[in-house]
């Protein structure tokens, strides 16, 4: 969700400002994917980022879930930047073995995600397309909203004039 995402941008500009102070492979993976944008490093962070959760005691339960979150993160971030992505490289980047790029990009992308994704095998690139809403839209939306909210308001302000009208 936006809200989400916000909170995300904001972690990440702290954690740029505070990099000099503390450092670990999470907050790199973080300031790799939303600060520097250098989704190699990502690739390295990540795998970084399985070994030290693996092995603490208390973030183990949970490194599953953060390992599958980041690759979704890697990848939103770099279909953002690039419409057309060798497969060979994504799966690099994800820390991921042909086998189980292709079983995540079947999980992950394939249905109820923001970004559009068709595959072409013979070249094994991946073509990618974001289906967020353009600032236009946006603002048609938005203005949809405002217009409705107003007729059902003008429609209740007559109901109770009609209302005491009868009194």
């Amino acid at each position: 969700s936006a809200k989400d995402r916000n909170a995300i941008r904001d972690i990440a500009k702290i954690i740029q400002q505070e990099s000099y102070t503390y450092s670990d492979p999470i907050t790199e993976l973080v300031e790799s994917i939303y600060t520097s944008l250098d989704f190699e490093k990502a690739g390295q962070n990540l795998s970084d980022c399985v070994e030290v959760l693996e092995n603490d005691f208390f973030l183990q339960k949970w490194a599953p879930h953060f390992i599958q979150n980041a690759r979704y993160h890697i990848f939103e971030s770099y279909s953002k930047i690039f419409s057309r992505i060798e497969l060979s490289e994504l799966f690099k980047m994800l820390s991921l073995t042909k086998e189980e790029g292709e079983r995540w990009i079947s999980n992950n992308l394939s249905r109820g995600s923001a970004i559009d994704v068709k595959i072409d095998l013979e070249k094994n690139v991946m073509i990618t397309r974001n289906s967020h809403t353009t600032q236009s839209q946006y603002v048609i939306d938005k203005t949809r909203n405002i217009i409705s909210g107003g007729q059902h308001l003008l429609s209740a302000i007559e109901g109770r004039e009609r209302q005491f009208a009868r009194r």
